[in-house]
């Protein structure tokens, strides 16, 4: 805080901290209690496969490997990851190792960081604005139906979340502090964790390097600025040392090749299921396919675009977008979010190339929720002394109160409507024929829901090839995988993955007719026309009872 306060005035703080967040913590548990059936994002599941195996003394390692991985490192038993950052499956596995690899830990894993975010956003409110700002950006942010969702969902936003806004207030701490210099050790410390967690977060080094300049003293900027980048350098170096060791390049990971999939060249995750040596980096990939590339940015952009306003909620972003143009703060304040807004602007314009993905945003809604309360309060404070004395402050606590309320509307119809998440998923019965196949099979399995089986029956899942060439040059190469399992998302997604084949042959062994392609033949058929073929030229192709429904392109 800017001044000191008086004991009473800091028994009255101290309440209203309380308060706030044990409000903010009690609808996070009631939403968390009835939203919690189970985990459905398929990154996530990958996140808690990887998280268990770090756990259980097994490394850095994946039991849902990707053709194109195998292709470059050819060992099936604790393949290497090389897909995921590491530190949102490292924090994963010690929650795991206290409480199990259970669906409550991997929720935890978002949970917790969540839940400290609304602390530092408590506390960034309060040094930069006042109680009111601090409050209302804490209730806005926990009564925010995009961001619960996330919370509970086992990704890595929230903790991108966190370390984001624990940075700014350490920058902040830091640019009002005699000992500036020694504060860049924890903010480059917690940039190169931010790295550490999604890689596309490493780009926030450049505004944060103008950011560390323009705010030191100019005696002190050069300390500053070597403090913080040799913190940064350090806590990745190990990460770099590694897949240096594994690849031969210290920034390597398989997300860069996301920027040329989706394209008429490589369509949806062609690229994954490909066994391939000798790939090209993707910026060749990016020249070579100049018109492709354009197609896929400007596709990119468009899911993107509305995708923050969204996220901090439609009411309140209208309050962010209006601040962009008002002062709120000291310039301390000006600097600090003109850095959000560049930070969000370069990741924006990566995420178009790479991925779309809104969840990597999060970063920027705890502060934008921060920024859009200011705003509100700004604009609300000259109307208030409109009103008569005794009624300002009433009438101020009600507008808050009303926003709140607004933007808590779609949290309260989730409460007691909660939204169907995949409708036609059976999870429990899903992860019963996980468990099920992985009983009835030894060794790892080829087949099109990796993620299923990898995380419910704990077993190494290798994702369907690309084609049968595919299969056969990987059989050469690591030997012959004796397992097939196919699920009716082969024939859902046959059309867009390039799969017609492996459909053809689900769908054959579901129509009655004997199966054997490439040695393989029907070993069992399990409900959900979920079909698990063996390879064994000697074997008789399996029966198909009486009655088995025709094939259905529903999962």
């Amino acid at each position: 805080m800017n001044s000191r306060l008086t004991p009473q005035e800091l028994l009255r703080a101290i309440l209203t901290w309380f308060i706030v967040l044990s409000a903010g913590l009690l609808l996070f548990l009631l939403f968390m209690s009835k939203q919690l059936d189970a985990i459905t994002d398929l990154d996530a599941l990958d996140y808690a496969q990887v998280a268990r195996n770090v756990a259980e003394g097994q490394g850095y390692s994946t039991e849902f490997v990707r053709p194109l991985s195998l292709a470059q490192i050819p060992q099936i038993d604790h393949h290497p990851e090389m897909t995921f950052m590491p530190l949102h499956p490292l924090f994963m596995a010690a929650i795991i190792s206290v409480v199990g690899a259970t669906k409550q830990a991997v929720a935890l894993a978002s949970a917790l960081p969540f839940l400290a975010t609304l602390i530092l956003i408590y506390l960034l409110g309060l040094r930069y604005f006042d109680r009111r700002v601090a409050i209302l950006s804490v209730l806005l942010l926990a009564t925010n139906i995009w961001v619960l969702r996330f919370a509970i969902s086992g990704l890595e936003g929230p903790l991108l979340g966190f370390l984001f806004t624990a940075m700014l207030l350490v920058l902040h701490v830091a640019e009002g502090s005699r000992r500036q210099v020694w504060w860049m050790i924890p903010a480059g410390v917690l940039l190169g964790l931010l790295t550490l967690t999604k890689e596309v977060w490493g780009l926030a080094l450049i505004p944060t390097v103008f950011y560390v300049w323009l705010s030191a003293e100019r005696r002190r900027r050069l300390p500053c600025l070597g403090l913080f980048l040799v913190a940064f350098v350090l806590v990745l170096a190990p990460w770099a040392v590694r897949m240096a060791h594994l690849t031969g390049n210290p920034l390597f990971t398989w997300r860069w090749y996301e920027s040329v999939m989706e394209t008429q060249t490589n369509p949806a995750n062609t690229l994954y299921r490909s066994y391939q040596a000798g790939l090209q980096s993707p910026l060749q990939m990016i020249i070579l396919h100049p018109k492709e590339m354009l197609v896929k940015v400007l596709s990119g952009f468009g899911s993107l675009y509305p995708a923050l306003p969204i996220a901090i909620g439609p009411y309140v972003a209208a309050f962010f977008i209006v601040a962009i143009v008002v002062p709120l703060g000291d310039a301390r304040f000006e600097r600090m979010r003109y850095l959000v807004y560049a930070c969000y602007l370069l990741i924006f314009l990566l995420l178009v190339i790479i991925l779309p993905a809104p969840r990597l945003l999060f970063p920027v809604v705890p502060i934008a929720s921060l920024i859009a309360a200011a705003c509100f309060l700004r604009i609300l404070g000259p109307l208030v002394r409109k009103l008569r004395e005794p009624i300002q402050q009433r009438g101020l606590v009600w507008a808050m109160v009303i926003l709140v309320l607004v933007q808590a509307i779609p949290v309260t119809l989730d409460l007691f409507h909660p939204e169907e998440i995949l409708p036609t998923l059976n999870l429990s019965q899903i992860e019963a024929l996980s468990k099920a196949v992985a009983d009835a099979t030894t060794g790892p399995i080829v087949t099109d829901v990796p993620w299923w089986i990898a995380w419910y029956a704990d077993r190494t899942a290798i994702w369907v090839p690309r084609s049968w060439d595919h299969m056969d040059r990987m059989g050469q190469d690591i030997g012959q995988v004796r397992f097939l399992l196919l699920t009716p998302w082969i024939a859902q997604w046959a059309e867009r993955e390039r799969a017609a084949e492996w459909a053809q042959m689900w769908s054959a062994a579901l129509s009655g007719e004997p199966v054997q392609s490439h040695g393989f033949v029907v070993y069992r058929i399990y409900p959900n026309r979920w079909v698990l073929f063996v390879r064994s030229p000697q074997a008789t192709p399996a029966s198909i009872p009486s009655g088995t429904p025709p094939p259905s392109t529903e999962p």
